[in-house]
């Protein structure tokens, strides 16, 4: 109670978000995301009753179960799901409340004292609290009654309806308004702190275990003296792009795979973009995988952050779109053929999916919308499909995740090997032994890293016991950008790392597969992006030898004019026409 006015917290909340599914039931450190908001709620004796504001949608009955457990107010609105402000008026029009509360469900760093502030601003006889200026707090708004009435009667325009309070956000003279003047601190350090998608539940969990380990609590100042000390931090999901007004969103549905003999590469490549998608342009992404546990655990390795159903067949893709209500369809599997040679008629025809995409894969099929070929391709595919507006490919079409995009190098004499999650063919161990039979006139450092998946170990270790240089080994590393940053060489096979070294501008030696790719190879070297130096069944060591005994500076890709990966140009390809 706030001097005899009832104050009520409406908690805004639903279970359909797009970007990040129950996100209210998500995990930040031990507990969810919800329960962090209700607990500091709680903590706010001024708040006199607690009361979660949702649809009457069936997917937010879940938030009535968890609102009877905590013992608080809920209220499901049987009108438009997208009318917010109906929503939150209707919730407490009978409740003889003088004050409310509006709080973003998923904002975990609601600040108690802000709420306080804004409460006792409002009892001075205003309509409405803001801060002076802007600041940190998100997902916090304070109204009288009237105003929430006022808002009901006057926000006319869906794009008012859904977006609770903008009509006096943005005519600040609609009513009396009560500014706050706020500690510096909460308007300078300008971060991310709801949670919107994957990487914005990744900083939450950063931040939470670094301050477990210090034994300090999880709240806003904390955050704040955390971020100051590692500013890196901020990089977890400084690149969000809030929704704009009127951006189109969508639902992508992405099967693909992983196995011990498949490799990772797909599932890899899948996780890169699909984090693009989610994280910068607000869209939802569920996977599909094939029934594996490298794959599942692939994924579950990150945690909280991916959403992912088993399904091969085509009867099972079909369900999972259905189920999803899925916009776009994504496919990035190693063949068109078995358990996973679709029909994709059928699918359009059994499904209201917009699109299909194919990664990696050119067929003939009217029923196939795009086809993107990641990187450079051989002259005789290239005659084959110009003027086709499906097929995109080219070194713009290469996915770079985002630890990539942030890396400083320092260039030390290290040379990198890595051939990839399996190395099937065991060209870590040829390519050791070549290097030993070399004459190297400088002397590196060779870091040397093994996929989790490397099952030639012991001819590895036996080819190790006669290395004559200096090495590291690396097995599964957590973050391959760190571990290449500041190599002055890669000597590399084509795989999920492959055009990484590139973006990096690191110089490379490349083994290719197989002699069928040579051509694509031999124009990388033209482009001077790479170094061909033979197949994995034979090696060129003359080749390899002058390289590496004349390792070039870095590669400036703008001055060569080129691009790698522009996930704009995919993007604005993949959503065209839609």
């Amino acid at each position: 109670m706030l001097k005899g006015k009832k104050v009520i917290a409406l908690i805004q909340a639903r279970c359909t978000s797009t970007r990040l599914p129950k996100k209210h039931f998500r995990y930040i450190g031990h507990k969810m995301l919800i329960d962090w908001v209700v607990d500091r709620l709680k903590n706010v004796n001024e708040i006199d009753e607690i009361i979660i504001s949702t649809t009457g949608d069936i997917s937010d009955v879940s938030l009535k179960t968890y609102a009877e457990k905590k013992k608080i107010g809920f209220y499901g609105y049987d009108g438009d799901i997208n009318d917010v402000v109906g929503r939150h008026y209707n919730a407490v029009k009978n409740k003889n409340a003088d004050y409310i509360v509006i709080i973003s469900g998923d904002c975990p760093l609601i600040h108690e004292k802000f709420i306080k502030e804004q409460l006792y601003t409002l009892e001075q006889g205003y309509s409405y609290t803001r801060p002076s200026t802007i600041c940190i707090h998100e997902g916090i708004d304070s109204y009288s009654m009237d105003c929430v009435k006022f808002l009901n009667d006057n926000s006319k325009t869906s794009y008012e309806r859904e977006n609770y309070g903008v009509i006096i956000r943005e005519n600040l003279n609609l009513v009396k308004i009560g500014f706050i003047d706020l500690d510096k601190k909460y308007t300078e350090n300008i971060f991310r702190i709801s949670v919107d998608n994957m990487a914005d539940l990744r900083f939450m969990n950063e931040v939470y275990y670094k301050l477990k380990s210090e034994n300090k609590e999880f709240n806003i100042d904390n955050v704040f003296e955390l971020v100051e000390k590692d500013r890196n931090l901020l990089d977890i999901n400084s690149h969000v792009q809030q929704k704009k007004r009127g951006e189109k969103t969508y639902k992508f549905l992405i099967k693909t795979e992983a196995s011990k003999e498949k490799g990772l590469g797909h599932l890899k490549r899948m996780m890169v973009l699909g984090q693009y998608l989610n994280e910068n342009k607000n869209n939802g992404v569920i996977y599909v995988i094939n029934k594996d546990e490298t794959a599942k655990s692939i994924l579950e390795d990150e945690g909280y952050i991916y959403d992912y159903s088993d399904g091969e067949t085509e009867e099972e893709l079909i369900e999972l779109i259905n189920n999803y209500k899925s916009d776009i369809l994504v496919i990035d599997v190693q063949k068109l053929e078995g358990s996973t040679g679709y029909n994709f008629k059928n699918i359009k025809d059994k499904t209201n999916i917009k699109k299909i995409v194919l990664i990696d894969k050119y067929i003939k099929d009217d029923f196939v919308d795009v086809m993107i070929i990641q990187g450079i391709q051989s002259d005789e595919f290239e005659e084959e499909v110009k003027g086709n507006d499906k097929v995109l490919y080219g070194l713009n079409c290469v996915f770079i995740n985002n630890d990539f995009r942030k890396i400083r190098r320092s260039i030390k004499d290290e040379i990198v090997i890595s051939f990839g999650g399996t190395d099937v063919n065991n060209v870590t161990t040829k390519i050791i032994n070549l290097i030993n039979s070399l004459d190297i006139n400088k002397c590196y450092t060779y870091k040397i890293i093994l996929g989790p998946y490397f099952k030639y170990i012991k001819e590895f270790q036996k080819e190790l016991k006669n290395f004559k240089y200096n090495y590291e080994i690396v097995i599964n590393p957590n973050n391959m950008a760190d571990e290449i940053k500041n190599c002055k060489l890669g000597i590399i096979f084509y795989g999920v790392s492959f055009y990484e070294f590139k973006f990096l501008g690191i110089p490379t030696i490349d083994i290719v597969s197989d002699r069928i790719y040579e051509n694509e190879f031999m124009k990388i070297s033209k482009l001077g992006i790479g170094n061909y130096c033979g197949t994995k069944y034979k090696l060129n060591s003359e080749k390899i030898e002058h390289y590496m005994n004349n390792i070039p500076v870095d590669c400036n890709l703008r001055l060569l004019g080129l691009k790698i990966c522009d996930f704009e140009y995919i993007y604005n390809k993949i959503v065209e026409v839609l």
